[in-house]
């Protein structure tokens, strides 16, 4: 093997922080800022020998879950994996290499380096890998192991990855991906890891599994016949004992050593005169080495210490402009020490080991010099771009004013919008408790940072811990920017509303827009984003007109600034606007353009159709265009927990799917969805959809005739009517609004309390008329004629609905008389009898007359070819003479979903028992 491999410093020297992306030689589409030498082992000296003791441990590899190599800097664990990648590849192994490094801590990053890396070893590119890399931003690391795992279980041939660096890992980055990527990890997938330190990965239980191969020091010494291979026979038996018993074969110090004879052979005359322990050793032939450079280029040297790479640039502006790369560069007995980068021309790291001590003698020699060398490196990192490392090298420096200063002029809380959360996180990380304490700015981005990591109380927390401090954020910190603390303030204010699925009163509205005018004015972008919050909490609130100037306002400014995302969100709310206000044909249109800019700036991004998707199928739906409603909720279905969105996503995602599974597969069906979601909303801490949630449940409950259920969720309820009613102060969306009545008004129809539904509707209604907003007076109106007609107030139930009537002629929002199909067929029929013929009744008739066709329509059992798979399913099981608790179990569906099954059947067969039933279904050859 290679006598001593590179542990390389992880940092890019020109990382790119962004989001974009940039297509592979296989089409698949990886994030800028991955760094391809992170995926690749570091190029080796070229001097080599064969360890045929640890060429043995290969076989093993394959054979094991895990191969562990633990052991100390310096023991060649990397070299050896090196080789044994080359060897595997050979085989025609795929072998992913990834260097860890702190950024790797967080999950996100971690596993986007994993599939990086296992792609470059040659993981085949296919359809499901290609959707894994595109929604990796959007998955959770459950969601995106169980994608990989599974697409790995499908390849042929053996799978491996090589984790160097592990120490760099945390124990929760462990716990949450290296752990399950063990314990799950299908037959054909191997994980080999080299440490520095003993890593938690519950090695017993993977040894009682036989599942583990572990290399200690012990194994990765060198014995006396290495050690004379390494010296090409030039040493004594003697030699080869003493050389062994100081350095106690230890990779490192015999890689030293042989440099240090290399630059002088006649040093090897005096070898068995070295003593002293092995750690001093090491020391004593570092020392060697660096003297036997050039004294211009070991001043030198000292100095490019504190950089992640060397080249000409960096070396320049850093270590001054007279410093001499090129004297490096030719520096004989330096070059087995510069690692250059592959694929990297001019760029190179130095020997670990090498580095390490000569950061040591700077910091003995010179505290104030690596000091002033850090901060120089910290602001030219800064100047690049490259973030990270520049907060590194302020913190190396002992700068924390510096680093406070990196952050805030990179942006703030702004980093998340240009570099994405992956990027935001590992700045979070780097943050010290000093520096959130006195820099707001700073802890505005670590709230930022927790909610978005769905920590939404620790966020809310930090928040209005930091409005204490700054005076409603009116006093950044000395030599602060009050300003930039304003709109980092609005940024983070505006998603916890947005993420909390609450609205605003119009009190606070107009206070915020108050206090934030400066602000916004000076900046297009920050006008932009002021205007989008605006329009959202407008016309949540069901105050279109202004919310829609608002939007576009906010178009206008993004536009400008080419803010394309900002421009995708704003479409999607006028398109809400639009479709409330009974414009279809102008929300269809939003929605498209959101959709076309989506395609044009974001092809790789696989969030944002996920927020078209449900508003576009709410659309579909509330025209009772089923098919197309359907297709556009299965591609959202499942990945809601991963989508970091609004009450209108939300809202529309849940209460469609759950609707269309209702008709689709009965109620216990549509209940598991809203479960769900209800379970969901929980963990994230999105307290402002709870009651939405609850009272959707409490519809579909309702809706199946399950009414002590119902009543049982409607008494555990706060509703807090009088909130609903008020038009300027309530701090509850539309949405909820006519949810909750829609879901009060069922109960109350379904237990015999007609005349509390037509109070309750028509108070809510009068506020639907004012604001404008179509969509919901249909539903409610249409909910208050049911009521009207059941308690007997004919004459009322057709005044109102011949409005109702008119408005779903308009706009085609029928949906609501599909849901209510029995109440609204007869209430139709009564309709065309005793309506007048005079206007406004007569103009409607011929269309409620086609309604109550389609209704009826929709309502005729159809033939027995027209059984559905899951019924078909239910019918053999019928056949076998298993009940439905049993049948349940067989098919994985509840009791109640047998049930509503079995009711269907009965229909579409015209029979009444389930004896009948399988006869008749014989008789006609279904089974």
């Amino acid at each position: 093997m290679y006598l001593m491999g590179a542990n390389p410093n992880n940092d890019s020297p020109h990382r790119p922080e962004g989001g974009s992306v940039t297509p592979d030689r296989h089409g698949l589409s990886f994030a800028d800022w991955l760094i391809t030498s992170k995926v690749i082992p570091v190029n080796q000296p070229a001097f080599l020998i064969s360890r045929q003791a640890l060429g043995l441990m290969l076989a093993a590899c394959v054979v094991k879950t895990v191969t562990l190599l633990e052991a100390p800097g310096g023991y060649g664990k990397s070299t050896l994996l090196a080789q044994w990648r080359d060897r595997l590849m050979a085989r025609g192994h795929t072998v992913g290499w990834l260097f860890l490094d702190e950024d790797d801590n967080s999950p996100t990053i971690l596993l986007t380096y994993i599939v990086y890396a296992l792609t470059k070893g040659g993981l085949p590119v296919s359809d499901r890998l290609r959707q894994l890399i595109e929604t990796l931003p959007d998955l959770s690391p459950k969601a995106a192991l169980g994608m990989l795992l599974n697409i790995i279980a499908d390849t042929d041939g053996k799978v491996l990855l090589v984790l160097d660096d592990f120490e760099m890992l945390d124990d929760a980055a462990i716990a949450s991906v290296i752990a399950p990527l063990i314990r799950l990890a299908p037959a054909n997938f191997h994980l080999l890891i080299a440490s520095r330190t003993r890593p938690r990965l519950a090695q017993a239980q993977l040894h009682a599994q036989g599942r583990l191969q572990e290399i200690r020091p012990a194994q990765l010494r060198f014995t006396p016949a290495e050690i004379e291979e390494i010296f090409h026979g030039r040493l004594s038996k003697s030699d080869i004992q003493r050389v062994e018993e100081l350095t106690q074969g230890w990779p490192v110090a015999l890689q030293l050593l042989r440099s240090w004879i290399n630059q002088d052979p006649a040093r090897l005359a005096g070898i068995t005169a070295i003593s002293g322990l092995t750690e001093e050793i090491i020391e004593y032939l570092s020392e060697q080495v660096v003297r036997a450079f050039p004294a211009e280029v070991r001043t030198l040297l000292m100095d490019t210490a504190v950089l992640l790479h060397l080249s000409d640039q960096d070396i320049r502006e850093v270590c001054g402009p007279l410093a001499d790369w090129s004297a490096l560069l030719n520096c004989e007995p330096l070059r087995p020490f510069l690692l250059p980068h592959e694929g990297s021309d001019g760029i190179y790291r130095l020997h670990p080991i090498l580095k390490e001590f000569l950061l040591l003698e700077l910091a003995r020699a010179s505290p104030a010099r690596k000091a002033e060398l850090h901060d120089k490196a910290a602001r030219w990192y800064a100047r690049t771009g490259r973030l990270l490392p520049a907060i590194r090298q302020a913190d190396q420096a002992g700068d924390r004013e510096l680093e406070a200063q990196i952050i805030e002029a990179a942006g703030g809380v702004q980093i998340w919008l240009r570099h994405g959360l992956a990027i935001s996180q590992s700045v979070s990380r780097l943050l010290s408790q000093d520096l959130l304490d006195r820099c707001p700015r700073l802890a505005l981005l670590r709230a930022l940072v927790l909610l978005k990591e769905g920590r939404m109380a620790d966020a809310r927390a930090l928040f209005h811990r930091v409005r204490e401090t700054t005076a409603d954020f009116t006093r950044d910190r000395d030599s602060g920017d009050t300003t930039a603390l304003r709109s980092d303030a609005l940024m983070v204010e505006a998603t916890l509303q947005v993420n909390d699925c609450r609205a605003v009163s119009d009190t606070y509205l107009t206070y915020y827009e108050k206090i934030l005018g400066e602000a916004y004015r000076e900046s297009e972008f920050y006008a932009g984003h002021v205007k989008t919050l605006l329009c959202l909490s407008c016309h949540q609130r069901g105050h279109f007109e202004k919310a829609r100037r608002y939007g576009l306002e906010a178009l206008a400014h993004y536009s400008r600034e080419q803010v394309w995302h900002g421009v995708v969100f704003v479409h999607l709310h006028l398109g809400v606007i639009a479709f409330a206000q009974g414009k279809p044909a102008a929300a269809s249109a939003s929605y498209l353009e959101a959709k076309t800019i989506t395609q044009q700036y974001f092809s790789s991004d696989r969030s944002k159709p996920l927020l078209i998707h449900p508003l576009v199928a709410e659309l579909h739906y509330e025209r009772n265009e089923l098919t197309v409603a359907r297709h556009h909720v299965a591609s959202v279905l499942g990945r809601l927990q991963t989508m970091e969105a609004w009450m209108d996503i939300y809202a529309s995602a849940c209460l469609t799917a759950a609707s269309l599974a209702f008709v689709d597969k009965g109620p216990e069906s549509a209940l598991s969805i809203v479960a769900k979601a209800q379970h969901d909303a929980d963990n994230r801490g999105l307290s402002g959809l709870m009651t939405f949630l609850r009272a959707a449940e409490m519809l579909f409950l309702a809706r199946a005739g399950l009414v002590e259920r119902a009543t049982e969720i409607s008494a555990a309820i706060d509703w807090r009517l009088d909130g609903y009613f008020s038009v300027t102060e309530s701090d509850t969306t539309w949405r909820e609004q006519e949810l909750v009545f829609l879901a009060r008004a069922a109960l109350a129809l379904r237990t015999g309390r007609p005349r509390d539904a037509v109070d309750e509707l028509g108070r809510i209604s009068a506020i639907f008329q004012r604001s404008g907003n179509i969509r919901a007076n249909i539903r409610i109106s249409a909910m208050r004629a049911l009521a009207l007609h059941a308690a007997g107030d004919h004459e009322a139930a057709i005044d109102l609905l011949a409005g109702v009537l008119a408005q779903c002629r308009e706009t085609g929002y029928v949906r609501i008389f599909h849901e209510e199909r029995d109440g609204c067929a007869a209430l139709l029929r009564h309709f065309i009898r005793r309506a007048p013929m005079a206007e406004p009744y007569r103009s409607v008739k011929t269309y409620a007359a086609t309604l109550l066709q389609e209704l009826n329509q929709e309502h005729r059992p159809p033939s027995p070819g027209r059984l559905t798979p899951r019924e078909l399913d239910v019918l053999r099981q019928l056949e076998e003479g298993y009940q439905d608790k049993m049948i349940g179990r067989i098919l994985n569906m509840t009791e109640n979903t047998v049930k509503y099954h079995l009711k269907s059947i009965y229909a579409k067969l015209r029979v009444s028992s389930r004896t009948e039933a399988v006869r008749e279904a014989q008789r006609k050859g279904v089974l």
